[in-house]
């Protein structure tokens, strides 16, 4: 039985970052396990961490003209760990938008290493990574590939772990809506805002935070 795609990205059960870790570990491929992890991580949909092509629009012609746009994935070179505990990635195509200004088509994915429960997935694609050298692109398979793994193993499609970083990204590392668009670099405000009603929480601890300075201008 396979996963009915059009099925809203909430209602597939959320494994735990345990369970889905496990999981990943069972997928025999260790490209394919890291490309999940890495998928994971920075929150890419499945199409953009590898090769491809982007249909888009000339503004100078006001969309009259269509253009291919072609995108080479990423490698090794595009990602770098700091000593701050940073996990940033560089050059990451943004599809499914209208993004006319090339300037604007490509954006960056960040990840701190030291986090909640990232470890175990960093050290996945860390692994992985030790194995190629900094011009290879890591990732080669297509879409459909990565779709069919995730579906076998992890019994999730990847649009979920997209889902699931959203969420622990507003959960754990409280960021707001307007901080969720920059990141995911989403065309309008509608996601952002969805996800970022998962922190209820951060919201309430921020504004008790200001109302005790408020109230306690001396403290």
């Amino acid at each position: 039985m396979s996963i009915n795609k059009s099925k809203p990205t909430e209602e597939y059960d959320d494994p735990g970052e345990s369970e889905l870790y496990s999981r990943m570990k069972t997928i025999p491929s260790e490209e394919h396990r890291a490309y999940l992890a890495f998928t994971y991580l920075i929150g890419n949909r499945v199409s953009e961490g590898v090769p491809g092509k982007s249909k888009y629009h000339d503004s100078k012609t006001k969309g009259k003209t269509e253009h291919i746009r072609e995108y080479s994935g990423i490698r090794k070179k595009d990602i770098t760990f700091d000593e701050r505990g940073w996990m940033e990635v560089s050059h990451i195509p943004t599809l499914k938008r209208k993004v006319r200004d090339s300037t604007k088509f490509y954006r960056e994915g960040i990840v701190f290493t030291l986090g909640k429960g990232e470890e175990p997935f960093i050290n996945i694609v860390r692994d992985y990574m030790n194995t190629k050298q900094d011009e290879e692109i890591l990732w080669t398979c297509g879409r459909k590939t990565y779709w069919q793994i995730s579906h076998d193993y992890l019994k999730i499609p990847p649009k979920k772990l997209r889902g699931l970083r959203a969420t622990k990204d507003a959960k754990t590392y409280n960021l707001g809506a307007l901080e969720l668009k920059e990141k995911y670099n989403w065309g309008s405000t509608d996601m952002p805002f969805h996800y970022a009603k998962f922190n209820k929480q951060g919201m309430k601890d921020k504004m008790e935070k200001a109302g005790k300075t408020t109230s306690n201008p001396s403290a």
